[in-house]
């Protein structure tokens, strides 16, 4: 303001130069203002593409390690492998000779006739069956209560124990069949070891002369 009222006759003489320098100087002062203006958007536009770049790389980052660690958790439950179910022993009520003595059905035998003692083992695994019988009521009379074939497929048969009237057969994981057949009445006594020490489960039979059924 001083400057205008020190120099206000000059200022006067020359109206139209300082009209021009005026709009000059205005013209340089906006072209300033608009160049810092714009450089300083084209700043914040810069840093906020650096900022939107970063943010996204460090999703992207953040994505991959959820990804591997979800990888690293399943893989190991993947590659573990799932133990199968134990088999299962099978006792069918009836084999290639006849009625099967292990089958849950026979309850009663008949003196003389042939039945089948049949089994079906799971790979792997072992089956024990221990007959009991009953003693003869004469000491004449054939110590052994019963009989097999020797033409057997998968039983392995021990000596039959005449102070105990015992017998054991023996097979390994598959089928198992043999021709039984009892030679007296009375009862006998089965224990069916599935691979244990003790017995998995018993059952008797009752054997009866053909005229008494």
């Amino acid at each position: 303001m001083n400057f205008l009222q020190q120099n206000w006759e000059m200022i006067s003489a020359n109206s139209w130069l300082f009209a021009s320098w005026s709009l000059i100087i205005g013209s340089l002062t906006w072209t300033i203002i608009h160049f810092l203006y714009k450089h300083r958007l084209d700043l914040y536009k810069h840093r906020g593409e650096e900022d939107a770049a970063e943010i996204k790389r460090l999703r992207d980052k953040i994505s991959e390690l959820k990804e591997g660690r979800g990888r690293e958790e399943i893989t190991p439950f993947l590659a573990t492998p799932v133990p199968s179910a134990p088999g299962k022993y099978d006792y069918p009520d009836a084999g290639d000779n006849g009625m099967n003595i292990l089958g849950q059905t026979l309850t009663d035998l008949i003196v003389g006739q042939s039945y089948s003692m049949a089994a079906k083992i799971p790979e792997n695994s072992a089956l024990k069956i221990q007959l009991t019988g009953t003693p003869p009521p004469y000491l004449e009379q054939m110590a052994a209560a019963w009989g097999y074939s020797v033409s057997t497929r998968n039983w392995q048969g021990s000596r039959y124990d005449e102070k105990d009237h015992t017998q054991i057969f023996t097979a390994k994981g598959g089928d198992a069949e043999l021709a039984f057949k009892p030679w007296r009445p009375g009862k006998i006594t089965i224990s069916v070891y599935e691979g244990g020490r003790t017995p998995a489960w018993e059952k008797v039979l009752k054997v009866v002369e053909p005229n008494d059924r």
